[in-house]
């Protein structure tokens, strides 16, 4: 049998693994505990969240310049007056 291992989203995958048990302990105290575990992790994953949209939304234009003319089109989000507006719907779970 052949394991497939799927690289994508694993920082957010251990992120959120590490996260689950402390959720179980503090939701054996009570929802305020669940709660103030929520708020206490909540600037990380937004601070991960901004990152990886500035990394992928404002990085992608120069994937080419960085790895060659065969990813000329990895960039492209759309037709180019559209393009702002894929990019800025990166943001949207923010809002």
């Amino acid at each position: 049998m052949v394991h497939r291992v799927q690289r994508r989203g694993v920082p957010v995958s251990a992120f959120f693994d590490a996260i689950y048990r402390r959720f179980f302990h503090a939701g054996q105290e009570g929802l305020s505990a669940s709660r103030a575990l929520a708020l206490r992790v909540a600037p990380a994953a937004l601070g991960y969240g901004l990152f990886a949209w500035a990394c992928i939304g404002l990085g992608a234009p120069w994937v080419a310049a960085l790895f060659g003319a065969g990813f000329a089109d990895s960039g492209a989000t759309g037709p180019p007056e559209q393009e702002w507006r894929t990019r800025a719907s990166c943001a949207l779970p923010l809002a």
